[in-house]
């Protein structure tokens, strides 16, 4: 992972950290819902993705800033 922009310090991904990134959740997913479903068969598995930068205002405020990334600087 290389921070490409010294503004922001949004990380960049190559291809190949992309797919062993892709390969883990797989992995974790098949280890991880396969023993609990072993277990209880009522479990259920969704995956969902969100935005990557999310306005301050929708994040939960059980958050503080010491616990997310804050983008300080105004883009643009």
């Amino acid at each position: 992972m290389d921070a490409l922009y010294g503004k922001g310090g949004l990380p960049f991904w190559t291809e190949r950290e992309i797919t062993i990134r892709e390969q883990a959740i797989v992995r974790l997913h098949q280890a991880v819902s396969g023993a609990l479903i072993g277990l209880n068969s009522a479990w259920s598995f969704q995956r969902v993705e969100g935005p990557l930068l999310t306005p301050r205002q929708y994040i939960s405020p059980a958050y503080d800033d010491s616990d997310i990334f804050m983008l300080q600087a105004k883009l643009g």
